[in-house]
């Protein structure tokens, strides 16, 4: 079995089936599992129960830690932090449980992971245990699973797991097929480009047309006055801690970096690297047959060229067609694998230095590859000015986050003590702040829009002090002073609301009913731009759209692509309701794609349904999986470790 899951480890299948599902468990054992049970002081109690398993709160926060960790640094931008914190629990939470439903499954059927697996396992996936190609010694292994708090049956009971969900995996997807009527229909649905012409009818253009009169409008505040209930609001005092203005403060030993370095060497790991260079003959998409052999010929005749010996960053300069490398010789530089486009990757990571490789085909093109040089797999020492920044700025960001939590906690307690945030403020001369009235939906002055923070303040009783709430810049605690309930304004109160609302309802009955009756003129003249001609409406061309395309002048529109893709050249739609307003249209042409253009494409696009087939498959039977299952949640206790 595990020689099959080393034949299919690099597929796109397995590797999304283990990061959506367990979020790649073992890739993450040294970062889970390595910092300890800090935070929870030995808690054992469970965050949900799956089939009577439990899943520990220990396990939950060093997994949520990882994926807000990992959340943070891939996404760029402004970001809502408090969204990416609940994004990180509901992933975390979700791969738990989806991991232990799985390994019961997988049990339950049989399935046996032997010790001999257990060790292959390890080996294949973990450098740091070889040495020279060989396990390092039991003496040596040992010694580095205590450096990282890692007891050797919690660890190899987490690659047992491991192993367990790679099993079930592959039985799961193992057999799936797609026959060729599936490939042909899927490529057209793909390639399929339609041409319309079309009239918008929006609303704005007709609200001019509407002078309601005071009884309309009485008579439309009287039907609607739920839309212009006012909330309840909520006013509180608050002290906040910033980790980040703490840090300073921070003091960290040798001994402190020294073990931190130790315990996550994997994160200073610099990967094994390829430089090589290449020569590239272009070939279009929409090349045919003719001219795409002619290229491969000319590259043929060039990999001839650079066998017998010529100079090979010379021939790159003559014929590569890659602008950006071709007068560097085609150098392409150091790559880790999985940088380039996979029919590189692949042979460029089974050649030997100066060995130069056959044609190959890729999206761009036809490609001649040499490797020129291999740099090995290495650690970045501790020595290193930049390693041991980084260490010292991790370990203060840690010991700051504990001490504010700390501070915190003794806020709270004091706050608490005597039912008085402001005396707490002055016990720890810290500064109290008034949010002013604010809505459940409603941003807060000065911090926005923290969800846990106002979830929190919507349960609390006038006068009763929070416990501390995490959001992602800092620690609250705070005090409800006084609310507000919600309330219906009289009509002088919202008066201009009304009045823009009745005149927005009634621009869009007018312009739907303008809609229609062009749609029924078409029914007796299918020539949508000579009745445009007629009723002095501007018509609007596009240009060609695919499906999930957006339409020149109404953008992303489900609904007029659907119908567009369902109805014949020169048919008439009827009238579709859209954001913008309601539109009608005609199809002008259709283009679809060739047999020719399938043929080329077939294997690539075979490859990538097959895939999503296969995924599919696999999240339908985990979902009856964990819907056979009794799972109980502990949402308490979830939101309080988020905070």
């Amino acid at each position: 079995m595990l020689k099959v899951i080393r034949e299919h480890s690099r597929s796109f299948l397995i590797r999304s089936i283990l990061w959506m599902v367990v979020i790649s468990f073992i890739l993450t054992i040294f970062l889970v599992w390595g910092r300890g049970s800090q935070g929870l002081s030995g808690s054992s109690t469970a965050v949900s129960t799956v089939g009577g398993v439990e899943i520990s709160a220990e396990s939950f926060l060093r997994l949520y830690k990882a994926n807000l960790n990992r959340l943070q640094q891939s996404i760029s931008g402004n970001i809502d932090q408090q969204w990416l914190q609940q994004l990180a629990a509901s992933q975390s939470l979700n791969d738990l449980i989806n991991e232990e439903v799985i390994v019961q499954e997988a049990i339950s059927r049989g399935i046996v992971v032997s010790p001999e697996e257990i060790r292959n396992h390890i080996m294949e996936r973990y450098e740091i245990f070889q040495q020279n190609g060989r396990f390092i010694g039991q003496e040596k292994y040992l010694e580095i699973l205590r450096a990282s708090r890692i007891s050797p049956s919690e660890f190899e009971e987490a690659i047992r797991r491991d192993v367990y969900l790679q099993k079930f995996n592959l039985l799961i997807i193992d057999g799936i097929t797609l026959s060729e009527a599936e490939l042909k229909e899927e490529f057209k649905r793909q390639r399929e480009e339609v041409s319309i012409n079309y009239l918008l009818f929006q609303p704005a253009a007709f609200t001019d047309l509407i002078v309601p009169s005071d009884k309309e409008l009485a008579e439309y505040y009287k039907g609607n006055k739920e839309n212009y209930r006012e909330p309840e609001r909520r006013r509180i005092t608050y002290i906040y801690i910033e980790p980040i203005k703490l840090i300073r403060e921070i003091e960290v030993s040798e001994r402190e970096v020294q073990r931190y370095y130790q315990t996550h060497l994997e994160d200073f790991k610099i990967p094994v690297q390829r430089r090589a260079r290449h020569i590239l003959f272009k070939v279009s998409p929409n090349a045919t047959t003719e001219t795409e052999e002619e290229t491969r010929k000319k590259a043929e005749e060039v990999l001839s060229r650079a066998r017998a010996g010529e100079d090979f960053a010379e021939l790159a300069k003559e014929y590569s067609e890659d602008d950006t490398t071709a007068q560097s010789g085609g150098d392409l530089g150091y790559s880790s694998r999985g940088r380039m486009v996979k029919e590189i990757d692949d042979v460029l990571f089974s050649m030997e230095i100066n060995d130069i490789s056959d044609v190959i085909r890729t999206r761009f093109g036809y490609h001649i590859v040499q490797l020129t040089d291999i740099q090995r797999a290495y650690y970045q020492p501790l020595s290193d000015a930049e390693v041991r920044d980084r260490v010292e700025k991790t370990l203060r960001a840690e010991k700051a986050e504990q001490k504010a939590e700390e501070l915190a906690e003794m806020v709270y307690k004091e706050a608490s003590s005597g039912n008085d945030i402001k005396a707490a403020g002055k016990q720890y001369a810290l500064e109290v702040k008034d949010s002013g009235f604010f809505g459940k939906e409603e941003r807060i002055e000065g911090l926005g829009k923290p969800t846990l923070l106002i979830d929190s303040v919507f349960s609390l009783k006038v006068g009763e002090i929070s416990q501390p709430v995490r959001d992602s810049r800092s620690y609250y605690v705070f005090q409800l002073v006084e609310k507000k309930d919600s309330y219906i304004p009289p009509l002088e109160k919202v008066k201009v609301q009304v009045i823009s609302d009745f005149k927005e309802k009634g621009g869009k009955e007018l312009a739907k009913r303008k809609g229609e009756e062009v749609r029924k003129l078409l029914g007796e003249n299918p020539d949508l731009l000579a009745v445009a001609s007629q009723q002095k409406t501007e018509p609007k061309s596009p240009k060609p759209f695919k499906r999930g395309e957006q339409i020149e002048g109404l953008g992303l529109v489900p609904e007029v692509e659907k119908r567009a893709f369902a109805i014949g050249v020169g048919e008439v739609s009827e009238v579709v309701t859209i954001d913008q307003g309601f539109v009608v249209f005609q199809i002008v042409a259709k283009d679809e794609p060739t047999t020719e253009e399938f043929t080329q494409e077939k294997e690539t696009l075979r490859e990538t349904l097959l895939q999503q087939k296969q995924l599919r498959r696999y999240s339908a039977i985990l979902t009856r999986l964990r819907e056979r299952k009794k799972i109980i949640y502990n949402q308490p206790l979830i939101n309080q470790l988020m905070s």
